[in-house]
């Protein structure tokens, strides 16, 4: 393929030459350095060049809307925007993105999330109560527990990522929730620059390497933070939900002092895999940690029951519910 490329003439003033609302060879060369990164294949060339004279618009759209194209971002850490819905389940409404497979679509198809822990959350929640949920992701337990704490009730909703954090600010001003608090930074047991990827809403940190080149920026990157030293000593926390895809030991050992002086009840999610990938420790010593603080431990099953439950159970558990996960209820002994 020949090279392709602008007179030195046109270089010197580009802003002189006509806009053409068609694409022509060099342009369409130009959308795959610049869209894919790389240079057309000869079969790929002789395909693509055949679409010279059609409008910029249709090409464009065509290309970005390309796996390819959509790998790219994501690889380099950049989410494409979502189409946004509303949905209003009578007392509360929520702003969600199309597409997020991890949370939005099942509310927008069942109009519910995570129905057995909902109904052990709803159970604990009361009026005047401060409730903290750590990975508030797009708020759905934040404002609902909004909604339930009522105006003496206070939620201090931490989230790491950005997106998210964008959705629970718009959800929180669509429902009015004044009493909602948003900490956009990530639970961990020590301040700490960290980078933020994502599977759909779904978020996970790991300490972020900021070479001389300054690469790291080229992604999304948030604060880590004890929550020991954003929570106010007077603030008596009742209830911690917290779901942060591994990270939830670092978190725990962020707040002991909050833990060990209110001992709230919490409601964790349990997942031995991303807990020694993300937090270096195993299902048992996260599990563990919590009970030395003074806790005893329920299983939230999938029907929303809770039953007592021992560590030397879990494994065979998680075998039983054939899942990656389960979800756990800590009560003050």
């Amino acid at each position: 393929m020949e090279e392709l490329q602008m007179s030195p003439e046109e270089l010197l003033e580009p802003w002189k030459i006509p806009f053409a609302e068609t694409v022509d060879e060099e342009d369409i060369f130009y959308f795959f350095r610049l869209l894919f990164g790389r240079i057309p294949s000869e079969l790929e060339w002789y395909c693509h060049k055949t679409f010279s004279g059609k409008k910029v618009s249709e090409i464009f759209a065509s290309y970005v809307a390309s796996e390819e194209f959509k790998k790219r971002l994501s690889a380099q850490g950049i989410r494409s925007d979502m189409p946004v819905r509303k949905v209003d389940l009578g007392e509360v409404s929520f702003y969600l993105p199309e597409g997020d497979h991890a949370v939005g679509e099942v509310i927008f198809g069942t109009n519910t999330y995570e129905p057995n822990v909902f109904s052990v959350f709803r159970s604990i929640v009361k009026e005047g109560m401060t409730f903290l949920d750590i990975g508030a992701n797009l708020g759905w337990y934040s404002i609902w527990g909004s909604h339930f704490l009522g105006g003496m009730g206070k939620v201090l909703a931490v989230e790491a990522g950005l997106q998210n954090a964008n959705f629970l600010l718009a959800n929180k001003a669509l429902n009015k929730a004044e009493n909602i608090e948003i900490f956009h930074v990530a639970a961990l047991d020590e301040f700490s620059l960290l980078s933020y990827s994502s599977a759909y809403s779904n978020g996970f940190v790991r300490k972020a390497e900021i070479p001389e080149s300054g690469a790291t920026f080229g992604k999304e990157i948030v604060q880590g933070v004890p929550l020991d030293s954003l929570l106010s000593e007077k603030l008596k926390i009742g209830l911690v939900k917290i779901d942060i895809e591994g990270s939830e030991y670092r978190a725990l050992l962020g707040m002991e002092k909050t833990l060990k002086k209110w001992k709230p009840t919490i409601l964790s999610e349990y997942s031995p895999l991303l807990l020694q990938e993300f937090s270096r420790v195993s299902g048992e010593q996260y599990v563990r940690r919590i009970l030395s603080l003074g806790y005893e431990m329920r299983l939230v099953d999938n029907d929303g029951t809770v039953a007592e439950i021992f560590v030397e159970q879990l494994d065979d558990e998680l075998k039983k519910a054939k899942s990656d996960h389960l979800d756990l209820l800590f009560l003050p002994a």
